[in-house]
């Protein structure tokens, strides 16, 4: 059944419209120091073990754990990096450091403050039941699947990855993505305010959540709310672009353009509401190979809009399955609100174990997500949280 664009959809439909349709994006080899939040193109297998070898978890002394010699003839000692010459019998044990290989024939290692050493043996002074070796490939081993293709590759994945010694993985192409904000009261940060103007913090705040997703996107300016104009920005945008954000003009206005300019370019669009507050106007289309989203022109809504609806698209373009890490608090007062016909969200703040809601002096207050730990969200239909509600924070 078609859907009709104009009607007003839920959060949950809008999503699913958003990511039924996408093409992955082009995969390359990656160097894995320069592969921060990419996504993987294939599976990863661990060519070795980790760690390598039996290897040593504190300085200390390697000897058999069945051996209750008064005192131990040392019979070597082994710096990390070196290969031990000599196994331990009993009665025998090998001085050893951080990161050394553990010798043939000792199954533990009692650390240096747990022993005397004196002429060449050690004595120990204090039981340890601590084995103090880390088992060859007790963290990965050869042959075993370390990661699937789709995994997001945060520092955590890299440093695995290195340490299985990888220097390349196959990663997708981050979307090329584009930025427009609308508005002929938008000027640019250093241009002198007039009367009627207020500064574009739309671009630059969409432009860094790209960044931080490692997408290097393209921030076009600002275009005046004049209908040719946009469509000459709006042509551009999508014919160099595989996802391009709008801001501003997507409203029910005598001046926003947005929705008019997208048709008239054989945009197929979407949707153009969502049951959300902050954000009802939102377009979603798509036109050739280009996914577009025209946001509203107010900040705190654009920013949520897009932590909701563009992050898992452009991370889906390339591979990965994003899903927003939540966790859960009790609120730290009561929230009352003056009607429920939409899902609204609302930024809060941890304190001493409690989140506290922010209050918004309007939809343009940006600076408060300053404070923000993350979102809520009441549901459609829902009026009153009471105090000490146990609420799921989506954090941003």
């Amino acid at each position: 059944m078609q859907l009709n664009p104009e009607k007003l959809i839920s959060p949950e439909k809008a999503l699913e419209i958003i990511l039924e349709d996408v093409q992955l994006t082009s995969v390359r080899n990656t160097a894995v120091v320069d592969s921060l939040f990419r996504v993987l193109a294939k599976d990863v297998f661990s060519a070795v073990n980790l760690p390598p070898y039996n290897k040593a978890a504190m300085d200390g002394y390697a000897y058999q754990k069945d051996d209750e010699s008064t005192n131990y003839h040392i019979v070597e000692t082994i710096p990390a990096g070196h290969v031990p010459l000599k196994s331990i019998s009993k009665g025998h044990c090998s001085k050893i450091m951080t990161g050394g290989m553990v010798p043939k024939g000792a199954d533990r290692i009692i650390p240096f403050e747990r022993a005397f050493e004196k002429n060449g043996f050690m004595t120990i002074c204090k039981i340890d039941h601590g084995k103090h070796i880390c088992a060859i490939g007790e963290n990965i081993t050869k042959g075993e699947m370390v990661f699937s293709k789709g995994t997001f590759l945060r520092p955590q994945e890299i440093a695995t990855l290195s340490a299985i010694g990888l220097n390349e993985v196959f990663t997708h192409f981050p979307p090329k993505l584009g930025i427009i904000s609308t508005g002929s009261e938008i000027i640019g940060a250093g241009c002198h305010l007039k009367p009627g103007t207020i500064y574009d913090s739309n671009g630059p705040q969409l432009l860094n959540q790209a960044r931080a997703l490692s997408i290097p996107a393209k921030y076009y300016g600002i275009c005046e709310d004049d209908p040719s104009q946009l469509e000459k920005f709006l042509s551009v945008g999508i014919d160099q672009n595989e996802l391009l954000i709008i801001t501003g003009g997507v409203s029910k206005g005598d001046f926003d353009f947005i929705p008019g300019v997208l048709k008239s370019l054989k945009t197929e669009i979407k949707f153009e509401q969502v049951e959300i507050k902050p954000g009802r106007p939102m377009i979603f289309g798509k036109n050739k190979k280009c996914f577009i989203f025209g946001l509203p022109g107010n900040p705190v809504a654009t920013f949520i809009l897009f932590e909701i609806f563009v992050k898992p698209l452009a991370l889906r373009l390339m591979g990965h399955h994003y899903q927003p890490r939540i966790s859960k608090w009790e609120l730290g007062e009561k929230i009352v609100r003056k009607k429920a016909d939409r899902h609204e969200y609302f930024p809060v703040k941890i304190v001493e174990d409690k989140a506290y809601p922010l209050r918004a002096n309007g939809p343009s207050h940006i600076n408060l997500m300053c404070q923000a730990s993350g979102l809520i969200c009441m549901e459609k239909g829902i009026e009153v949280f009471e105090k000490n509600t146990l609420v799921a924070m989506r954090e941003i």
